[in-house]
């Protein structure tokens, strides 16, 4: 979910702040390639609060939440893509008891595994993967996540409001902007990607 009050912004702690943009890279990269570009450029300025470029990526992000419900008004399929990241990260965050990450830092992990799954998987090219993670990393450090093994995820991502018979089904990056939803993976590919999950992050203040 995006903030989407203004004055409210400018009061969040910073780390909430970041936690945010988090999910406004989510849209850039479900969505829109312009507003991928825009946060590669104006990445500083958001985190200084500058109101014109908050105001700007605000309104994207409504306009791409409300296109994507206008389009699947019955849940079909298509409203899928705004849980990008979010298969992970919901697991993330019940593993740990909501205690080590905030809403946002766990979907950013989530993104960058399944951008991980998408290079895997032959779906995402390399450069564009190398081009969202470091996105990512420029809003800030993100909890680690030592002691976290994949096997005690597993029976979580089962229960996920998006498995189908206790099938996980993920949302896929396919280029930036453009995403599938509903992919099945094995599991041996699963839990080999999530134990290479890269070390940049470190500890969130």
């Amino acid at each position: 979910m995006v903030v989407t009050d203004p004055e409210l912004l400018l009061t969040l702690p910073h780390r909430e702040y970041r936690s945010g943009l988090y999910e406004v890279i989510k849209y850039a990269l479900i969505a829109d390639l312009q507003l991928f570009m825009f946060l590669e450029r104006r990445m500083l300025a958001l985190l200084r609060r500058d109101a014109d470029a908050l105001a700007w990526v605000i309104a994207r992000c409504i306009r791409i939440k409300a296109d994507v419900v206008a389009r699947d008004e019955r849940e079909g399929g298509l409203r899928e893509i705004l849980n990008f990241g979010h298969t992970l990260g919901h697991a993330l965050e019940a593993a740990t008891k909501y205690r080590r990450f905030r809403h946002g830092e766990a979907i950013a992990w989530g993104m960058i595994y399944a951008t991980l799954l998408g290079v895997a998987t032959d779906r995402f090219k390399e450069a564009d993967a190398t081009r969202f993670i470091r996105l990512i990393a420029s809003v800030g450090p993100l909890p680690r996540l030592s002691g976290i093994r994949a096997s005690q995820l597993r029976s979580i991502l089962a229960g996920d409001k998006k498995s189908r018979g206790g099938k996980i089904r993920w949302v896929m990056p396919r280029r930036i902007g453009k995403v599938e939803w509903g992919v099945e993976l094995p599991w041996t590919l699963v839990s080999r990607t999530f134990a290479a999950l890269p070390p940049f992050a470190g500890t969130s203040n």
